[in-house]
């Protein structure tokens, strides 16, 4: 069951979805191209007990992308996201997020993107129950062949355990 802090706890998921959405837009080069980037992520978090924390990690994305035989693009990636951060009473988080994902992009523009995005909250040193989480967040964006994004969302669901 969701729970008001698991929700919170999902929605920083959207900024990092967001942020690996866009390293997966890239340029479009003519041959194959492997890009490996690492990304500082920071954000606050509310765990399933209430307490705040500032997460800080690494957010890595690898992408291959290459051009198909219509002239659109393809882009397979993995991402992973490894973070810490403690709360003012001196509580550890530990949040680990990991995705795959294939989007096509067509010739002529225009493109929608949709991922679900896992991860796993650990409040360590604890053994209360219901103090660590699991959520996924849904993420979709719709662009035009402006440029312009049309239609974007994020649906959260996460379970305090």
């Amino acid at each position: 069951m969701a729970t008001a802090a698991s929700r919170k706890t999902g929605r920083w998921l959207f900024v990092a979805a967001a942020a690996i959405a866009a390293l997966a837009i890239g340029t479009g080069s003519a041959a194959a191209e492997i890009v490996n980037t690492r990304v500082p992520l920071s954000f606050e978090l509310v765990g399933c007990s209430g307490d705040a924390a500032t997460i800080t990690g690494m957010l890595q994305v690898v992408t291959r992308e290459e051009l198909d035989a219509a002239g659109g693009r393809e882009v397979l990636g993995h991402f992973t996201f490894h973070g810490e951060g403690m709360s003012a009473n001196g509580t550890k988080y530990v949040v680990f997020l990991s995705s795959t994902f294939v989007h096509n992009f067509p010739a002529g523009g225009g493109e929608a993107f949709t991922n679900t995005v896992p991860s796993v909250v650990i409040r360590q040193g604890e053994s209360a129950a219901d103090d660590d989480a699991i959520t996924r967040v849904a993420i979709h964006f719709t662009m035009n062949a402006n440029g312009d994004i049309v239609a974007n969302f994020e649906n959260g669901q996460g379970d305090c355990q």
